[in-house]
């Protein structure tokens, strides 16, 4: 819940100050993402529950949202667990 609330409240901090695009860093899932079986899904899962809220919520406003990764291998768990 606490990476939802991270990714979505950043969203609106974006929305608030008027951008339209936002990169954010696969949050927590590194070596700060402790004791969870895979960092890296529940942090992309995180991201795109959170993009997909609020894409809903306010759907007349475009937004483009890039998740980075700092290892390559990162991302493409990151991507297999979301299907893409």
């Amino acid at each position: 819940d606490a990476l939802y609330a991270a990714y979505y409240n950043s969203l609106a901090v974006m929305k608030a100050e008027g951008y339209h695009s936002i990169a954010f860093p696969l949050i927590s899932s590194g070596i700060f993402g402790g004791a969870l079986d895979n960092p890296v899904a529940v942090s992309a899962r995180s991201c795109m529950r959170a993009y997909e809220a609020f894409v809903e919520e306010y759907p007349d406003y475009p937004v483009e949202v890039k998740l980075c990764a700092f290892k390559a291998d990162e991302m493409r768990r990151a991507g297999a667990d979301l299907g893409r």
